[in-house]
């Protein structure tokens, strides 16, 4: 007979009880060992979706990145063509109106008069200064001031003792 927390017990009843324990034991043993099998089970699949899930976002991204490049570039040349036919269009259209004037001139040369230029100041030697040419009668002012009064700021700074 065994004691157990004062309790008797012998014959059937031990064999009893040492079988619900074996049956426990091998209950839990079973119920460990599954457990692990099928959590590294579970542990392989969680890696390979993993690895497929990086490799289908990089091919996406890579797609992407690239058609978005191929866009940007289709845009950034056309843009850039559509600007250089601008640029061509107005120098045709310069190239016109040269041509036209000077058609102009040549059929009627002796619509051009010389004009008379006078020459450098030599008193105004190394001072910034203003030509300005126009017709006879042509109104010079710009916004009230008269464009022959105008002095360069460098010789206004000449003129003033403070920036001496």
């Amino acid at each position: 007979m065994i004691k157990v927390f004062g309790i008797s017990i012998g014959g059937l009843q031990r064999r009893l009880v040492m079988l619900v324990i074996s049956i426990l034991i091998v209950a839990f043993v079973l119920f460990a060992s599954t457990t692990a099998y099928l959590g590294s089970i579970l542990t392989g699949v969680i890696e390979e979706t993993r690895q497929e899930q990086e490799q289908a976002i990089s091919t996406s991204s890579k797609k992407t990145m690239t058609n978005v490049l191929k866009e940007t570039f289709v845009s950034t040349n056309a843009l850039q063509a559509s600007i250089a036919d601008n640029d061509f269009l107005e120098i045709v259209h310069n190239v016109s109106t040269l041509q036209t004037m000077a058609e102009g001139v040549l059929t009627n040369p002796g619509s051009l008069t010389p004009i008379e230029v006078r020459p450098p100041d030599p008193s105004a030697d190394g001072t910034t200064s203003v030509m300005g040419l126009g017709e006879e009668g042509v109104d010079m002012r710009l916004d009230g001031f008269d464009v022959r009064e105008i002095q360069h700021p460098a010789q206004e700074r000449q003129d003033d003792p403070e920036h001496v």
